[in-house]
């Protein structure tokens, strides 16, 4: 019998999972329902906030130019973890914070 993970790595692979799905419907809502030759001031607000989440895509748009298409998956995956793990910064600061102990 193996011994169940930490809560905060369940915590972890949850929020990683959630960032994954949120940066991911972000993305296919400004793909499906955007009219790149007269954006709204919403549409030009979530591309605003797709770049600042989704920062591995830009980087490497800055440095190679178009990405393969393997990269989506992997540019998703870091950047779930990415905010994964600064969330899990967040909780453990704040428990500190309460001088709650973690397990």
């Amino acid at each position: 019998m193996t011994t169940p993970l930490p809560f905060w790595v369940r915590r972890l692979i949850a929020a990683t999972f959630c960032a994954m799905l949120a940066i991911f419907g972000l993305y296919m809502f400004l793909i499906l329902c955007t009219d790149w030759d007269s954006p709204t001031p919403f549409d030009n607000f979530c591309f605003g906030v797709l770049c600042l989440v989704a920062w591995p895509f830009v980087v490497w748009e800055f440095m190679v130019g178009e990405h393969p298409s393997i990269f989506f998956a992997l540019g998703i995956l870091t950047t779930g973890l990415f905010w994964a793990f600064i969330m899990e910064l967040l909780f453990r600061w704040n428990d500190r914070r309460k001088g709650k102990t973690l397990n």
